[in-house]
């Protein structure tokens, strides 16, 4: 986890620097099994990667 900021009313933003899609499923399962909440994700992708990830 990079940084961790609470959101005025409920809820929160948490950024992740993950090596993997893997990595990041892992960290979210766990959070899952702990706070119940719902996740937006954005990932951070160079455009060759991106393109791997549509072919």
């Amino acid at each position: 986890m990079i940084c961790f900021y609470p959101r005025v009313g409920r809820g929160s933003v948490v950024n992740f620097d993950v090596d993997s899609n893997d990595e990041l499923y892992k960290l979210m399962t766990q959070w899952l099994d702990i706070v119940p909440v719902s996740f937006d994700i954005y990932p951070l992708a160079t455009p060759s990667e991106a393109e791997k990830l549509l072919t």
